[in-house]
C-alpha cells in the first residue's frame, strides 16, 4: 500500500476524529456556524489549518519521507523541508487551529 492512501487513512481516522466526530458530539444540538466577522476569521484559520496539515502529511511525510505520521508507520527519511524548517510539529498546529475554530 502506498504511503499516500496509508496517510489518508490516518488523517479520516485520527484527525477526522477530532475535528469532525468530537465537536459533533460534544456541540449542542442545532448549534450554527457564527456569520459575523469573529466567525470569517475563524474559518479563515480553519482553512488554513487544513492547508498546513494537507502540506505536511501528504506532501511532507507521504512524499518526501515516505511514510505516514502515524507512529507505528513513520517517515523514512528526515523531513527538514517546507513548514518543518520553521516549526518541528507544524501538523499538531493544523490540527489544534482547526479544534480552536469549532469551540
Amino acid at each position: 500500500m502506498s504511503p499516500f492512501l496509508r496517510t489518508l487513512i490516518f488523517t479520516i481516522v485520527v484527525p477526522g476524529f477530532w475535528t469532525i466526530a468530537m465537536p459533533y458530539w460534544l456541540l449542542p444540538r442545532g448549534a450554527r456556524p457564527e456569520w459575523s466577522v469573529l466567525g470569517a476569521v475563524g474559518w479563515l484559520l480553519f482553512a488554513a489549518g487544513v492547508q498546513l496539515y494537507i502540506a505536511c502529511a501528504f506532501w511532507g511525510f507521504a512524499l518526501r519521507g515516505r511514510g505516514t505520521p502515524a507512529p507505528i508507520d513513520p517517515p523514512k527519511k528526515l523531513v527538514v523541508e517546507g513548514p518543518y524548517r520553521v516549526v518541528r510539529n507544524p501538523m499538531y498546529w493544523g490540527v489544534a487551529s482547526m479544534c480552536w475554530v469549532r469551540r
